[in-house]
């Protein structure tokens, strides 16, 4: 059965938000250049929970705040960063892909030129141009991302495999899906030896990896992937239940694969059931559609198969 953390998460999320609350109006007075560091803080904890449009408000004033004090460029990179996360969220990816290319120019000019963190950013605004449909410039950005990470880790490094997980999927937009398995199949096994199936990175690879695999019409493998991915979440992992959406939206086809299934229908019901709380009425709206439409398109499918008799369970 699927782990619920929302009822232990949740109350004290709350309290840990009023006292970030209360220990923000005392920073802002007493500390400028801190209160947009606090406001950062607030910010990615709701982005954590799901609920970017309180995020935006957020990352939007530490912003303001970060220029109108001249916080200085380190603390103005975070600021444009931290905001560009929120704005990709919300599929504001012109505004996204500025703020992150402006960030990173920041990032250059104050840290160590071969710094990890120039690499982190450059991935993300690689995946922002992925998003766009972008893909030289995806792919520019991160093959530069990949070798600046490369100065200060091993190949070997699961950091290093996640940014080559990032890869695969940009191959994957581009329908180059024996490429993206060439890296996913090797990805999945480093980060099981590092962390083991229950660690939620090695999930979100198997997920990745399960696409692929439902795209080559390898059903089975794909439902393996997604039931070893779902381990940290069963084996006590507490996690907020808008962060599963993602994951529950790319399960839902895998199991409706092989025909009507129980599973699947779980799947789309709790995430309605996630997106129906804590959002702002454009975010809910908008998600509720995608979750209508990967419904409506996988039982189609799924109908599609077994009418044809092409299941290969």
């Amino acid at each position: 059965m699927r782990h619920d953390a929302r009822f232990s998460t949740r109350p004290l999320t709350g309290l840990c938000l009023a006292a970030a609350c209360m220990a923000a109006s005392i920073v802002m007075a007493a500390d400028p250049p801190s209160s947009c560091r606090t406001l950062r803080t607030m910010a990615r904890v709701r982005v954590a929970l799901g609920q970017y449009d309180k995020a935006q408000t957020l990352a939007e004033v530490a912003l303001r705040q970060a220029r109108a004090i001249d916080a200085g460029d380190e603390e103005l990179a975070l600021c444009m960063l931290d905001l560009a996360v929120v704005y990709q969220n919300r599929d504001r990816l012109v505004e996204a892909r500025d703020l992150f290319v402006e960030g990173v120019a920041l990032q250059r000019r104050t840290l160590w030129k071969h710094h990890p963190y120039i690499a982190y950013s450059l991935r993300m605004l690689a995946d922002v141009y992925r998003q766009m449909a972008d893909f030289d410039a995806a792919g520019r950005t991160l093959d530069e991302a990949i070798a600046l990470l490369g100065r200060t880790h091993l190949p070997n490094d699961p950091a290093m495999w996640m940014f080559q997980v990032d890869r695969a999927k940009l191959l994957m937009d581009q329908n180059l899906l024996d490429e993206a398995q060439a890296i996913l199949d090797p990805a999945v096994e480093a980060l099981r030896n590092a962390y083991g199936s229950d660690h939620p990175c090695t999930a979100d690879v198997l997920r990745d990896r399960a696409v692929l695999r439902l795209r080559q019409g390898r059903w089975h493998e794909a439902r393996d992937d997604i039931d070893e991915s779902r381990r940290f979440q069963e084996h006590g992992l507490d996690v907020y239940a808008m962060t599963l959406v993602p994951a529950w939206l790319i399960e839902v086809p895998v199991y409706y694969a092989v025909g009507p299934n129980a599973e699947a229908e779980s799947c789309l019901l709790q995430a309605l059931e996630a997106v129906g709380e804590d959002h702002d009425v454009v975010q809910g709206a908008g998600l509720r559609e995608k979750i209508a439409r990967i419904g409506t398109e996988a039982q189609y499918a799924s109908a599609s198969r077994t009418a044809a008799g092409s299941s290969d369970w």
